[in-house]
């Protein structure tokens, strides 16, 4: 069976490209032919595109470095290592928008896991009701939800997102969510039953993750305690240093500052998947949220 795993797109996020890898080679394992559809990130409005392009050929001709980088210029610069990863370990075709598949490419959809149920992030792609499969509402194929996320315990749909969803939704042979809280939601808002399950990434063994290291490993740290916190605070920083200092540990960060616009943007290049896999390996304590 050719099957299309729609999640959120592949860019920096570890996690994102991890589930999406898993769930890719547990249907590869299953004998079915998986192929995750992914969203062209680098499209921006021609006219912004335009004037970014005019004025840095305006300071190239004076010799200088133009003061704002192109859109697609950071994104490549920040995803230069995890686009690497993704173009090395999962099948993918990538597109502008989820309309542009196909009735008869795909026997089966796949969607999941992820926060893809969650409409503030999945607007772009693949769009709120593009998330429950409403461009293959008429299409003859299989429609499965594996573990995708709402995001939150609280329902985020607008009244007319949630008539919509709920009516797609039917559609679908099986629906399971990644939270408990998900169930709930999905019996509640779109008169849903779903199944609690795991998150792809938790069907692959240790050694699946170990194996994806080979020629990438780095120096290990001695007595490290790996940091990997989204929602930093003084609270965060209070508890990593109290933990340190108990357990004589060297504290380390793995992520960057991707999601800080202001900051330089070499200082937003997101390390190497691997890098990732192998901290959590070989960290002595972890701290995240």
């Amino acid at each position: 069976m050719k099957i299309g795993i729609i999640t959120l797109p592949l860019h920096t996020n570890y996690g994102g490209i991890l589930q999406a890898y898993a769930l890719q080679k547990t249907l590869k394992g299953l004998g079915h032919e998986a192929i995750v559809i992914n969203k062209d990130r680098y499209k921006h409005k021609p006219i912004l595109g335009f004037c970014i392009k005019v004025i840095g050929g305006i300071f190239k001709l004076f010799g200088k470095k133009p003061p704002i980088p192109a859109p697609n210029y950071r994104w490549q610069t920040m995803r230069r290592h995890t686009g690497l990863f993704v173009k090395e370990h999962i099948d993918s075709i990538t597109l502008k928008s989820i309309k542009q598949v196909q009735e008869g490419d795909f026997d089966c959809f796949v969607v999941g896991s992820d926060q893809i149920w969650r409409p503030k992030y999945n607007k772009g792609f693949p769009g709120t009701t593009g998330a429950f499969l409403d461009f293959a509402e008429k299409w003859n194929v299989l429609r499965i939800a594996y573990s995708p996320s709402f995001g939150s315990d609280n329902w985020e749909y607008n009244k007319k997102q949630t008539k919509e969803c709920t009516r797609l939704a039917k559609k679908f042979k099986a629906i399971s969510v990644r939270e408990a809280s998900g169930v709930a939601l999905c019996r509640e808002h779109l008169d849903a039953e779903a199944a609690h399950l795991l998150d792809p990434t938790m069907l692959l063994g240790k050694e699946e993750y170990i194996s994806l290291l080979k020629g990438h490993e780095t120096p290990p740290r001695c007595k490290s305690l790996m940091c990997y916190i989204l929602d930093k605070s003084s609270d965060t920083d209070t508890l990593i240093n109290c933990i340190a200092e108990t357990k004589g540990l060297t504290p380390f960060r793995i992520s960057t500052r991707t999601e800080d616009k202001k900051a330089p943007i070499e200082e937003r290049v997101q390390p190497p998947v691997e890098n990732w896999l192998q901290a959590l390996r070989d960290a002595e304590f972890i701290v995240t949220d």
